[in-house]
């Protein structure tokens, strides 16, 4: 647990990150391995996952809202000294996580059969898809308590513990995976249901100790009338959840058009897309990470009446990662065919088409960031809504329209489409500053500490490293 409303904010912010870095880190490692060991099953096995997986993400971008919503109402409460609060807005994120959560996994139980056809699932995969995604569905509500439990503990200033979760969690997935896929010792050989047990079995594990760890703190503890529903903390945190969750879908469905515009152009061109994203995936990681620092700082300055610190923590962190991936994307730049070549060393052309994809947007990869750590920074302030608008911005107005311009008006190929991301960054990232600095996010924040006088129009009062 930090007090993150004194102490100089950079290296606060740097530390608090840091753990959050190493649990992104760990995540991805798992769905690496636990990938390598589904594809030991054959490609129709590795088809079924990738198929239901299209829905259990749907099911944990819902959860994402709510945990971000949990996260900016603790830090705010938390940073007011409103203990009581903090609690009771943890029991009420549990209730309306704890809902959601049966009311989805209930729907995706009686429906798979129909979702899964309307995916246009292969007949050869829908047996091991729906065992899969059966599987997973009834494990939801322990993948809802784990976000839900970190959540808590970063508002409250605790990024350490989130991350031990995570390698406890992690760490069982990978070693429970091939134990129940191939039936290893006295265990039956389970294959792709194998794999879905093994992951339910280890967000359980994570879910249930971090709920322990919970009650076991003070600041944390939450007691039988918490659960009570609040009208007011349940409507704040619908106000920023709500939001979030469609954040995700506009980011989602603009994903998903870009990839049209990209298919047009052949299988080479798709292929470098693809191994494109996937190195982004890991470029993400820091953003991700100072991002999710950033929300629960912000938050408990605003709630502490501390508005210009709030202001210089935003700042400081958009600053450190813009620089950070400027330079990570310059030497991506540079190192193209190196990056693409582990996944198409048999292919030239995919190797020479990826690498021309980080050519084109590799210098621009901290506006990526700075709008990324800002739309984290948003709900953390409350401001959720703004995050939507920019995200809508950037995406829809800025990407799409720039992408088939410069792909088909201007016959620049899928080179074109890479274009049109980059100007997205260019233009977004210039309106989500311009955001930031008019400092109207500010007055988002749910509570603030009694007797503060403190204004957001007041003048700074310490410089950037504090």
């Amino acid at each position: 647990m930090s007090d993150l409303t004194r102490g100089p904010i950079l290296p606060n912010l740097l530390a608090f990150a840091l753990p959050i870095f190493v649990a992104t880190s760990l995540q991805t490692v798992y769905t690496i391995v636990d990938a390598l060991w589904v594809a030991q099953l054959g490609a129709r096995a590795i088809g079924a996952v990738s198929v239901s997986y299209v829905v259990i993400f749907i099911m944990l971008s819902v959860a994402w809202g709510t945990t971000a919503a949990v996260t900016a109402l603790v830090a705010q409460y938390f940073g007011a000294r409103r203990r009581d609060m903090v609690t009771r807005s943890i029991g009420n994120g549990i209730l309306l996580i704890g809902g959601i959560a049966l009311a989805l996994t209930g729907l995706v139980l009686a429906l798979h059969g129909p979702i899964l056809r309307a995916l246009g699932t292969p007949p050869e995969l829908y047996p091991d898809a729906a065992v899969y995604l059966v599987i997973s569905t009834v494990g939801m509500p322990f993948m809802y308590a784990f976000t839900i439990v970190g959540a808590a503990m970063r508002g409250v200033g605790d990024s350490v513990t989130p991350m031990k979760l995570g390698l406890i969690s992690n760490g069982f997935n990978v070693l429970a995976d091939p134990v129940l896929i191939f039936g290893l010792g006295p265990f039956p050989r389970l294959e792709v249901a194998g794999a879905a047990w093994a992951t339910l079995l280890a967000k359980a594990l994570a879910a249930l100790w971090g709920l322990w760890l919970l009650q076991r703190r003070e600041v944390t503890r939450v007691r039988r009338e918490d659960f009570l529903p609040d009208r007011g903390i349940i409507r704040n945190l619908l106000k920023i959840a709500l939001p979030a969750g469609l954040t995700s879908l506009v980011q989602s469905g603009a994903n998903s058009v870009v990839m049209g515009l990209v298919t047009p152009w052949g299988t080479v061109a798709v292929a470098a897309h693809g191994i494109g994203l996937r190195v982004d995936s890991l470029l993400v990681m820091p953003a991700v990470a100072m991002g999710l620092a950033a929300a629960p700082m912000v938050g408990q300055n605003l709630g502490a009446g501390l508005a210009e610190r709030a202001y210089v923590a935003g700042r400081v962190a958009l600053r450190v990662i813009f620089v950070l991936l400027t330079a990570l994307g310059g030497i991506m730049a540079l190192a193209g065919p190196w990056l693409v070549w582990p996944f198409a060393r048999h292919d030239p052309a995919v190797v020479q088409t990826g690498a021309l994809y980080f050519a084109i947007q590799g210098f621009f990869y901290g506006l990526f960031g700075v709008l990324l750590v800002l739309n984290h920074m948003l709900r953390g302030a409350g401001d959720a809504t703004a995050t939507l608008v920019l995200s809508f911005i950037s995406q829809w107005v800025f990407r799409l329209p720039l992408a088939w311009v410069f792909a088909f008006g201007l016959g620049w190929g899928v080179a074109g489409v890479w274009w049109g991301i980059v100007g997205s960054y260019l233009l977004g990232g210039a309106v989500g500053i311009g955001y930031f600095r008019s400092r109207r996010w500010m007055q988002k924040a749910v509570v603030r500490a009694p007797g503060v006088a403190e204004t957001v129009s007041s003048p700074p009062v310490a410089p950037a490293g504090r």
